[in-house]
């Protein structure tokens, strides 16, 4: 009851995580480019609305609309990207801190990505991407991952006073694991994928869905069929709620 609560209630405050990221922003920086093999991308965000789709072929572009002297920072080269701010480009309670950007990556690039995300609303719609690892460490926001097709080898999320969700389907591939703090994950898998959740330490101030749902049990995993996981989680939460396809879906 705990972690549904303190999930909930992180989850439910209208516009209660945009508290200092104010001001529109007015200016833009662009960069377009591509890489010419596996590469690294690294996002550093902080205080607005974040974007991330793919498009097919080995391309990237950036859209980095800004207000006031908080320009982002693009650097690149054939095996890597970065996008971000210095200092960080959030100070509390300013006027012209937010920060919207828009960033499309190749589908046929293996890719290592790191969202690092504050004070935003992250909006990572991952399809068909080849993620040899995806990091996102989240804090004070909210974070929606599609992953329609995709493969992530090893997803590793810290997030903290926030609500997260992963919608998945039939082709989707994940192994990962997920460190929670005062906050809500939600996950949106098809019927035909075999999905496992492991719970890493249940405590009371984390609450779950698993039991509710007639999964088979193994020890501290739950799963929803038989053979190799096509979704595979690690858990662990403090004061904070996990649920697997949730009623009404993920957002």
């Amino acid at each position: 009851m705990a972690g549904g609560l303190a999930g909930t209630l992180v989850a439910g405050i209208p516009d209660g995580l945009d508290i200092g990221c104010g001001g529109e922003p007015t200016e833009a920086a662009t960069s377009e480019g591509s890489f010419d093999g596996d590469a690294e991308v690294v996002l550093d965000f902080s205080c607005g609305d974040l974007a991330v789709s793919t498009a097919a072929g080995s391309a990237w572009s950036v859209e980095a609309r800004h207000g006031g002297d908080n320009e982002p920072q693009i650097t690149a080269d054939g095996d890597s990207l970065r996008v971000s701010v210095e200092g960080g480009g959030f100070i509390p309670f300013t006027e012209d801190s937010r920060q919207e950007w828009e960033v499309v990556l190749p589908r046929e690039t293996t890719l290592d990505l790191t969202v690092d995300a504050n004070a935003a609303s992250s909006e990572l719609e991952l399809a068909g991407a080849d993620l040899s690892s995806l990091v996102i460490d989240a804090n004070a926001g909210d974070v929606n991952v599609g992953l329609a097709g995709a493969r992530i080898a090893d997803l590793g999320i810290d997030a903290n006073a926030g609500s997260l969700s992963i919608v998945a389907d039939a082709s989707t591939s994940l192994v990962g694991t997920v460190e929670m703090n005062a906050g809500s994950l939600d996950l949106c898998a098809p019927d035909g994928a075999v999905v496992a959740i492991t719970i890493e330490e249940a405590n009371v101030t984390f609450s779950h869905n698993l039991d509710d749902l007639g999964l088979t049990r193994q020890g501290d995993t739950w799963l929803t069929g038989e053979g190799d996981a096509d979704i595979s989680l690690a858990i662990d939460g403090n004061a904070a709620s996990f649920s697997l396809n949730p009623e009404g879906g993920c957002e």
